[in-house]
C-alpha cells in the first residue's frame, strides 16, 4: 500500500506528489511540512537536497509571505545559498540588512554582495558581527562601503583573538584599548592583551580582569 505524506495539513499519496508536482522520490521522502512555514526554513537549511521546483510548490501550498518569507531568506543566507536567497527576493522578501548580517557572520561574501545589490546599508552592524567571527575580507568590504565603527569592531575582534582584524581597526583609528584589552583577557588572548598595552592600555586594567577571571573559577 502506498504511504501518505502530510502536506500543509492534507494527506497526499506519494504517487500524486511525484506525478503532479514532479518531485523526485528522495525529495518526497524528506518532506515533513507544517503550516507555519517551518518546512520552508528547513528546505533553506538543507539546500543541497531541495530543488527550485520543490520550493515553488511549497511556497504556493503554504502561502509564505511577510516575516516568514524574510525568515526563510535569512536561513538561506546563513547557509550560503545565493540561489535560495534570490528565490526569496523574487517572492517578495525585503529584509536585506538582517540577511546581510546573517551572511556576513558566516563569511558568505557572495550573499553579502547580493544584499548590497539590493540596497542594504547597515554596514557598521555587519562589521561588528563579522569582526567577532574573524572574516577579515568582509570587514574590508564593510569599510569600503562606509563602515566606521572601528572601536566596536576592535572590541569584538579582540575578544575572539583575531589579531589581524584588531590591527586593521587600529590602522583605521580605533583607540579604546582598555576595553579591547579586557575583552582579549576574558578570551585568554594574551598576544592581543600585550598589543593593547603596547598601544597605551592601562596595565592595571589587565590585572583587574585577571583577578575577576580567577574569582570566577
Amino acid at each position: 500500500m502506498e504511504s501518505l505524506k502530510t502536506v500543509s495539513g492534507i494527506q497526499v499519496l506519494e504517487h500524486d506528489l511525484a506525478n503532479k508536482y514532479d518531485l523526485p522520490k528522495h525529495v518526497i521522502e524528506q518532506l515533513d511540512i507544517y503550516c507555519d512555514g517551518s518546512s520552508i526554513k528547513e528546505c533553506c537549511k538543507n539546500k543541497k537536497n531541495v530543488s527550485m521546483t520543490v520550493l515553488e510548490w511549497l511556497f504556493k501550498k503554504e502561502s509564505i509571505t511577510g516575516w516568514k518569507l524574510n525568515k526563510c531568506m535569512k536561513a538561506a543566507a546563513k547557509n550560503d545559498n545565493a540561489d535560495l536567497v534570490n528565490f526569496c527576493i523574487h517572492k517578495g522578501a525585503d529584509d536585506f540588512n538582517g540577511t546581510m548580517v546573517r551572511a556576513a557572520r558566516g563569511g558568505h561574501i557572495d550573499v553579502v554582495h547580493l544584499m548590497m545589490d539590493h540596497g542594504t546599508y547597515d554596514f557598521n552592524v555587519a562589521m561588528v558581527f563579522v569582526a567577532c567571527c574573524g572574516h577579515i575580507d568582509i570587514v574590508h568590504l564593510m569599510i569600503e562601503h562606509g563602515a566606521d565603527g572601528f572601536n566596536g569592531a576592535m572590541h569584538c575582534a579582540a575578544g575572539g583573538g583575531y589579531m589581524n582584524i584588531v590591527r586593521l581597526m587600529i590602522d583605521h583609528g580605533a583607540n579604546d584599548f582598555n576595553e579591547a584589552m579586557a575583552r582579549a583577557a576574558e578570551g585568554g588572548h594574551i598576544d592581543v592583551v600585550f598589543l593593547m598595552i603596547d598601544h597605551g592600555a592601562n596595565e592595571n586594567a589587565y590585572e583587574i580582569v585577571v583577578n575577576i577571571n580567577d574569582n570566577k573559577d
